[in-house]
């Protein structure tokens, strides 16, 4: 069964049974001081979600699908000028099933968007040689209209793994001084749906071709981004 989503601006997650607020807030204050110089540049806020402080950009506290593993702070000009939110799902195994990953960058001067997109585009490739770009995942459309938003690109890559295939997702946008960047890997964008297929494998499946366009909404409208709303 190929489940196909349109995703329109107004879209919100309805997750299942989800840990309380408290123990979110308890599980992230425990993560974030392992990011070698995390204090200053990101801070873990009431509702457990990861603020990050030089951009504004909020990190959900968790997904149905995927959960909070770690902070990336990368060496930039200025602290907290690079940073990413990681968030991932492992199988029986312990191996990584699903991968989601936020990333702020503040942009240079002469930053455009279509430059931003072509150079993580080419990260990807260079990640997996022999990557094949395929369709994005979904779209985020003007609800008015119906037609795509032009404020944001997007594109889908199988890439293999390990020699296993996967399906990589690549958001990308520009908003004011930072680039927003969203990343997810997981097993495919086409859902096959069988006999022995659990209700919540399905919701997982679902979650990991939704979840990094409802966090690319979140963070950009935490980064000041207008329009996405309704």
């Amino acid at each position: 069964m190929l489940i196909g989503l349109i995703l329109a601006a107004t879209l919100a997650t309805t997750p299942g049974e989800a840990p309380s607020q408290a123990d979110l807030k308890a599980h992230n204050i425990e993560i974030v001081p392992k990011a070698t110089g995390a204090p200053g540049i990101f801070s873990v806020q009431e509702d457990g979600t990861i603020r990050h402080i030089q951009s504004g950009m909020i990190c959900p506290a968790d997904f149905p699908n995927v959960h909070f593993l770690s902070l990336q702070i990368y060496k930039s000009a200025a602290v907290g000028d690079d940073v990413g939110c990681d968030y991932g799902r492992s199988g029986p195994d312990g191996r990584a099933v699903s991968k989601l990953t936020i990333f702020a960058t503040r942009a240079p001067a002469d930053a455009t968007l279509d430059a931003a997109f072509a150079h993580y585009k080419q990260e990807i490739v260079n990640q997996y040689p022999g990557a094949a770009e395929v369709p994005a995942a979904l779209h985020i459309q003007v609800p008015q209209t119906g037609k795509d938003r032009t404020d944001y690109r997007a594109t889908g890559y199988t890439v293999s793994a390990n020699g296993v295939p996967r399906h990589t997702e690549l958001i990308t946008a520009l908003w004011g001084q930072w680039v927003l960047e969203v990343r997810a890997t997981y097993p495919s964008a086409i859902i096959m749906v069988e006999k022995d297929t659990s209700q919540q494998e399905l919701a997982e499946k679902l979650f990991d071709i939704k979840s990094p366009y409802l966090v690319f909404m979140s963070a950009s409208r935490s980064l000041g981004a207008v329009g996405l709303d309704p």
